[in-house]
């Protein structure tokens, strides 16, 4: 009986010391995650603060564009009402409108170059986002799946001392 009794305890140390470095192994795997949910939660502030600033200058070349048309329409009128006056002025307010026409196309370009960054921008905002809540998720289960097994661990070593303590009592 007493064989059996040292091979239970024998048997049921080696398991609580296996559940006690499943326990550090689970705690380490936890500390992992922390530190990849807070990585990915930067790179996704870092992403929004990206898109704010791109929001900025695509609203910037929007009022530049707006500007950029007023001045156009601005230099057709005084070409056509200066037409009578003078051919070279005439000429000349043709060329303006010239260069402010290709800036309102180099400055469309420019605003849906960055529409399509922004919408790059947004698209990888909610991939991490995505990414940072299943993070989240995964290391809510590592916290309760580490919890239950202390919990399993505790009822063992507790069963094991009252077996101990029985064995102690049967022998004396």
């Amino acid at each position: 009986a007493y064989a059996a009794l040292d091979a239970r305890l024998a048997a049921a140390e080696s398991a609580a010391e296996s559940g006690a470095r499943e326990v550090d192994e689970l705690d380490a795997a936890i500390a992992e995650l922390r530190g990849e949910v807070t990585a990915q939660t930067s790179r996704a502030d870092d992403a929004a603060e990206q898109a704010q600033r791109l929001e900025g200058n695509l609203a910037t070349a929007m009022d530049e564009a707006a500007a950029a048309k007023a001045d156009a329409a601005g230099a057709r009128k005084t070409a056509k009402e200066t037409e009578v006056e003078s051919l070279y002025f005439l000429g000349e307010m043709q060329v303006a409108t010239g260069e402010a026409e290709k800036k309102i196309v180099a400055l469309h370009k420019t605003v849906a170059a960055r529409d399509m960054k922004l919408a790059q921008m947004s698209a990888e905002v909610k991939g991490l986002k995505g990414a940072v809540r299943q993070r989240e998720e995964q290391l809510e289960a590592s916290v309760a799946d580490a919890k239950a097994k202390a919990t399993a661990f505790d009822a063992l070593r507790t069963s094991h001392s009252a077996e101990m303590e029985a064995a102690t009592s049967a022998k004396g």
